[in-house]
């Protein structure tokens, strides 16, 4: 112990690793702050924090050195802030992502670890999960054979769907109709799916649910911009889903993690958007041909919808663009009226009926009450609004009714 004549010489590495941890945390406080302004409140609590650790571990410095305490592990910590903690915070502060896996824009490859992989739909919900039925797709469980007496209606569509309005559908049927005659409806809509797995849930589930309707709406999904390839092509690389493996569950939310899997990935991979879309607009012709001429064949009516939005009138959302669906709003717009053009026209050819949602929403004063903020998908009220009209066609078209009340 040095006496008070005789006081520690190691003033200059404790002024130093003074220094040194202050800098350490320099870049950590300024990649905070930023993250906060641009608009993550909470992370100016972590900004408090920082200046508090870099005064704390000044006075801590200070007094260890006093008290004749070892202090070289503080450059331990000083590298770890250089070399671990300032990357971290930086890339969080220049909205670095990285997502190793097959890309479809929606789902992304993380999403892909709380979806089923299948070798032909890419993915499935995962018939475990709440509210999900053993088929995969949302709902109740589906009664086969169907029982005598009942009246199926099949939906096939996307997220739209997949919302929960085929529910309410099924639910205004019923108020209405005799206690002999009940109506089902199942919903075979799933988040992200274009025509192209469409016409594979057509044949693989469908027809074995004995519908006596379908209704038909795709059409968002395969406008979105794709990746590496379209829906078609990237049957051939296989099973999507990642393994969720203790590096994948880490690598969701240690960017430092994701920008070393991009390095090592970059060159490898062709999961980059194509100025293509997932399913261009012949292929979603022919999608929608395929799927309508299944249940036809059956002598299964036929029902496709033009997928209503709200972007005509308010806008497309920025983030459609900054997370790469479309590559500008003028071109979202473009390709939605022509998908829709495209089931008026294939409509028409083949004298199927059409529910042209896209026009008689149009014309809906408070678009606002019926969409919720992306112009795509419905709140609560929209949901009811839409499930009316589908059951009101049901209930009111001639050739159906004849179907249902023979």
């Amino acid at each position: 112990m040095a006496s008070p004549m005789n006081p520690p010489r190691r003033r200059p590495l404790a002024r130093a690793l003074q220094l040194l941890w202050v800098a350490s945390l320099l870049l950590p406080w300024l990649s905070t702050y930023r993250i906060a302004l641009a608009g993550e409140p909470p992370w100016l609590h972590v900004t408090y924090g920082i200046a508090a650790l870099a005064l704390l571990g000044w006075l801590l410095i200070r007094y260890l050195d006093g008290a004749d305490r070892p202090i070289e592990w503080v450059l331990s910590i000083c590298v770890i802030n250089f070399l671990v903690v300032t990357p971290e915070l930086w890339l969080r502060q220049s909205n670095f992502h990285f997502e190793p896996g097959i890309q479809f824009g929606y789902p992304n490859p993380v999403r892909f670890q709380t979806l089923a992989p299948d070798p032909d739909l890419f993915w499935r919900l995962p018939a475990d999960a709440p509210g999900v039925n053993s088929l995969g797709f949302v709902g109740h469980e589906i009664e086969r054979p169907k029982p005598a007496g009942w009246f199926r209606v099949i939906f096939l569509g996307d997220s739209v769907a997949q919302q929960g309005y085929p529910a309410l559908v099924e639910t205004f049927l019923n108020a209405e109709t005799i206690p002999s005659r009940r109506f089902d409806v199942a919903n075979l809509s799933t988040s992200g799916y274009t025509t192209y797995q469409g016409r594979i849930v057509a044949d693989r589930y469908a027809l074995a649910l004995e519908p006596d309707l379908v209704l038909v709406e795709y059409g968002w999904n395969d406008h979105w911009q794709a990746y590496g390839s379209t829906d078609s092509h990237k049957k051939q690389l296989g099973s999507v889903a990642p393994t969720d493996s203790a590096l994948n569950r880490m690598t969701r939310h240690v960017r430092t993690l994701q920008w070393l899997r991009s390095a090592v990935s970059r060159g490898r991979t062709s999961e980059h958007p194509l100025t293509e879309v997932r399913v261009p607009l012949n292929e979603y012709r022919d999608n929608l041909t395929y799927i309508g001429e299944v249940f036809t064949a059956r002598n299964i009516p036929v029902v496709f919808i033009t997928a209503p939005t709200s972007q005509y009138a308010l806008g497309v959302p920025d983030y459609l663009i900054q997370e790469g669906f479309a590559s500008s709003k003028d071109r979202v717009l473009a390709l939605h009226k022509a998908y829709n053009d495209a089931v008026r026209d294939l409509a028409a050819a083949h004298h199927w009926r059409v529910l042209d949602l896209e026009t008689e929403m149009s014309s809906v004063g408070a678009l606002n009450d019926i969409f919720i903020d992306d112009g795509t998908h419905l709140t609560s009220h929209g949901m009811a609004v839409i499930a009316k009209r589908v059951a009101d066609l049901i209930r009111e078209d001639p050739d159906l009714k004849l179907r249902h009340d023979s």
